[in-house]
């Protein structure tokens, strides 16, 4: 999971559920899914606009920052933040 954090930045190349992408250097991506909740995703499952991946948002919101994460543990983690977009 340490490879799916980090900062992310927008990605110009892709555009996913109607969104930005926000990719890291690790290529992973950071992108809103078709329910409105954020989805941290590999690269094939984000072309897809896929609704599975590592971390996801437990809510949903027009951007990122501020939301409630979890892991594919279905553990909250209060460590994990957007801060800025």
């Amino acid at each position: 999971m340490e490879k799916a954090t980090g900062i992310f930045t927008l990605n110009e190349n892709y555009f996913v559920n109607n969104g930005a992408v926000f990719t890291n250097k690790n290529n992973f991506h950071l992108y809103r899914r078709t329910n409105g909740k954020w989805i941290i995703a590999r690269t094939e499952d984000m072309i897809k606009g896929a609704s599975r991946g590592c971390i996801a948002s437990i809510g949903a919101a027009a951007t990122p920052i501020n939301l409630t994460w979890k892991t594919r543990r279905r553990c909250d983690d209060d460590q994990l933040k957007v801060v800025r977009i």
